[in-house]
């Protein structure tokens, strides 16, 4: 019957102390939340960042291969040197 009780049921300062371990309780989900959201934005700002810079380093990686490709194509294909007497 003590959990059916109303406010006019219980003295003042077991009212007052349920209010209390209410707002305690409301403000501590409240701070898990926001930190369990905070991690998953760190975890998602990481993962995005680093697939920005794995994609960056194999642009890099492709554009030079090819630019080398042919650089190397079209001094073999004309039989020039660059920077290099022939």
């Amino acid at each position: 019957m003590y959990l059916l009780a109303t406010s006019a049921d219980l003295s003042e300062f077991e009212f007052r102390c349920g209010v209390v371990v209410v707002v305690v309780g409301v403000v501590v989900v409240g701070v898990v939340v926001v930190v369990v959201v905070g991690v998953v934005v760190v975890v998602v700002v990481v993962v995005v960042v680093g697939v920005v810079v794995v994609g960056v380093v194999v642009v890099g990686v492709v554009v030079t291969v090819v630019v080398g490709a042919v650089v190397v194509g079209v001094c073999v294909g004309v039989d020039c040197c660059v920077g290099v007497a022939c």
